[in-house]
């Protein structure tokens, strides 16, 4: 009779960004005691599960939320966060790192986190938080790995990206207003904002997402641009 050689511990399938946001948080608001779902009460349940696993699995808390030296390091050492991250991967994820030393192909990826019991969208989530925090890390990774799969199981080599505006010529001679639209791009999406520059040239902020299907960070982020982009172009006055 044959033992199950199922690794302890299930790899955390949480958004890699969602662990970073709780991170920066202990940053700005201070190492709580314990990390539990007081601490985390701005997730749904089912988050702060995920948050708790992926602490306990990479060894950043114990089983009752207490906070562990390396959990410290990386909240305390913000400028370290990168490097911190890859020796975590090299410790926890030994089998995939080697993987991806090697060149392998994305489906022997997925097979290994098989071995924990992962499956369908679990084990798509669980190999995009390794990929991406591979990517965070600096940690060199196969060519052949994808960074996610769509919803109806078609995959993409890299996760969607924003179109970057292009760069429009502007008339020194003239005077843009504090809202000049540019042309074409801003009426396919109306939730847009240009600031003109007071020595020239325009800015452009255009959002195009589901405000609810954010993650926290992600959340904060488009905010906090937003909130800039107002308190900027508050500042200024089309000349008289």
């Amino acid at each position: 009779m044959t033992t199950d050689p199922r690794p302890a511990g299930v790899p955390p399938y949480v958004s890699f960004g969602t662990l970073m946001g709780q991170i920066e948080k202990m940053e700005s608001s201070g190492m709580p005691e314990k990390v539990n779902r007081s601490f985390l009460a701005g997730l749904s349940p089912a988050y702060q599960s995920q948050v708790l696993n992926a602490l306990q699995f990479l060894g950043l808390a114990d089983d009752t939320g207490t906070p562990m030296p390396r959990l410290h390091d990386l909240v305390s050492r913000p400028g370290d966060r990168p490097g911190i991250m890859r020796n975590l991967l090299s410790r926890f994820y030994p089998v995939q790192v080697e993987l991806a030393s090697v060149n392998a192909t994305h489906s022997r990826l997925e097979d290994v986190f098989r071995i924990h019991g992962l499956s369908g969208d679990t084990l798509r989530k669980a190999t995009m938080f390794f990929l991406h925090a591979a990517a965070y890390s600096g940690l060199p990774v196969s060519p052949h790995f994808r960074a996610g799969r769509g919803p109806n199981g078609t995959t993409r080599a890299t996760p969607a990206r924003p179109p970057v505006a292009r760069k429009k010529s502007v008339n020194v001679d003239s005077k843009p207003s504090l809202t000049t639209p540019i042309q074409g791009a801003l009426h396919a999406n109306p939730h847009a904002k240009t600031v003109a520059l007071t020595n020239g040239g325009v800015v452009t902020l255009s959002v195009n997402v589901d405000i609810f299907s954010l993650s926290p960070a992600d959340r904060e982020f488009v905010l906090d641009l937003v909130d800039r982009v107002n308190a900027f172009a508050s500042k200024l006055r089309p000349d008289e």
